[in-house]
């Protein structure tokens, strides 16, 4: 499946490679699930929640600019940053 570099980036941060082979859909509902399961509340969670709701309501459309826009990294930070941040859970 196409994801896009930021879509690539949220995916593997919340270390979920192996659904990057999967349906778009069947990956954020599953990281959606896994967000709330954890109650994950952080950046990367939010990320996953504003994707998801796109998705459900059908706009923006994925790869687009206006839905990659919806993820956001804080900046200056590599990917295994992001994903040191999501595996100690970094609850703010």
């Amino acid at each position: 499946m196409k994801y896009s570099d930021k879509e690539q980036r949220l995916i593997c941060a919340l270390h979920f490679e192996d659904f990057l082979r999967q349906e778009p859909a069947v990956t954020y509902r599953t990281l959606a699930l896994h967000c709330f399961s954890r109650d994950l509340q952080n950046y990367l969670a939010d990320n996953v929640r504003r994707c998801y709701n796109a998705l459900e309501e059908g706009t923006p459309y994925r790869l687009t600019k206006e839905f990659d826009d919806l993820i956001e990294f804080p900046h200056g930070r590599t990917t295994r940053e992001y994903m040191d941040d999501n595996y100690a859970g970094m609850i703010y």
